[in-house]
């Protein structure tokens, strides 16, 4: 039965050429959802499926002012690159995960916290470098040269303040 029907014919052409979903496509998917799931993935922090940013890269797109990490003075702040990368990896996977712990990305929100809240900011921080560090120095790493244990980076006074 010939159909002389334009619209017919079109439907046809339509239905003809749309291509079934590649299993390139169904793996990518699948991919992000790992990715996107992996609690570990701090641990590897340039990588990402095709298309997404790594956890670096989404730690550096969440600050539009200063980071925390601005604020780290010696020898914190001689970790090497790595190190770092590693603690923005870490920072964005919790933020990702929307940690209710997690303290605000921007410097210019954490001063205008209050000042327990301040103190808890330094607590979290102090924690994401303190797990990097132990996982770098258990891999074998020197995260921050001349540094073998984690220093107390948060005054004993600083932290009695949480108990008043």
């Amino acid at each position: 039965m010939k159909r002389d029907d334009p619209v017919h014919e079109q439907q046809v052409r339509e239905t003809m050429s749309e291509q079934p979903e590649s299993p390139n496509d169904f793996w990518a998917e699948e991919e992000i959802v790992l990715f996107e799931n992996n609690r570990q993935g701090w641990k590897e922090p340039h990588e990402a499926p095709s298309h997404h940013l790594s956890l670096v890269e989404t730690f550096d797109q969440m600050y539009t002012e200063t980071s925390l990490l601005t604020t780290l003075r010696p020898p914190l702040s001689q970790g090497t690159d790595e190190f770092f990368d590693h603690v923005k990896a870490l920072w964005a996977q919790r933020a990702r995960e929307r940690d209710p712990a997690q303290p605000p990305t921007e410097l210019a929100d954490i001063r205008a916290l209050p000042d327990r809240e301040k103190i808890e900011a330094m607590i979290y921080l102090d924690a994401v470098l303190a797990t990097v560090f132990e996982w770098m120095r258990a891999q074998g790493r020197d995260p921050i040269p001349g540094l073998t244990d984690w220093p107390q980076t948060i005054p004993e006074n600083i932290l009695d303040k949480l108990d008043d």
